[in-house]
């Protein structure tokens, strides 16, 4: 698995410059799931109707999300690379902001019988590049836009249970 991830980030760091696209994201789960999944043919593919996925709460038997069918996954994916591209470009959303809603749709839609935090930590990074976040630290570097981390520190209200 270390290996894959190595791999996966040669990949982000070959692509940073590139559009996202589902060839892209299937390529990233391909990498980061090779040799790691039951069925070995589910690498780089979303998963089809036979697939049962729900998640549930293990330690009470709840069921907490159903996610969409299998059969809307190429479409949602697509949807979800023009939001990560702002090929609409109707309003600026942070690259921090895009790429943490990016983490969860892929979370949401569950798109792979295995490997979807993988990919979506992979494509977090993808698409989030070119900043970085130390969440203990409240430390946030942003070379392409004009906040400083001051700034951006004295508008955050950081509330942490001790």
């Amino acid at each position: 698995m270390i290996f894959n991830n190595y791999q996966a980030m040669q990949l982000i760091r070959d692509y940073k410059e590139e559009k996202l696209t589902p060839a892209m994201i299937l390529q990233l789960h391909r990498l980061l799931t090779e040799a790691t999944l039951d069925d070995a043919n589910k690498a780089g593919q979303y998963r089809d109707a036979g697939d049962d996925i729900h998640l549930v709460d293990a330690s009470e038997s709840v069921l907490l999300h159903i996610p969409p069918e299998a059969s809307e996954l190429p479409d949602r994916i697509e949807r979800l690379c023009q939001f990560a591209n702002d090929l609409d470009g109707k309003e600026f959303i942070h690259p921090v902001i895009r790429a943490i809603i990016l983490h969860f749709m892929i979370g949401y839609d569950h798109p792979f019988v295995d490997g979807n935090g993988r990919t979506a930590r992979a494509l977090y990074l993808l698409v989030d590049g070119e900043s970085a976040i130390l969440a203990d630290g409240v430390y946030f570097h942003f070379p392409n836009h004009q906040t400083s981390p001051g700034t951006i520190r004295k508008s955050l209200s950081v509330h942490r249970d001790r």
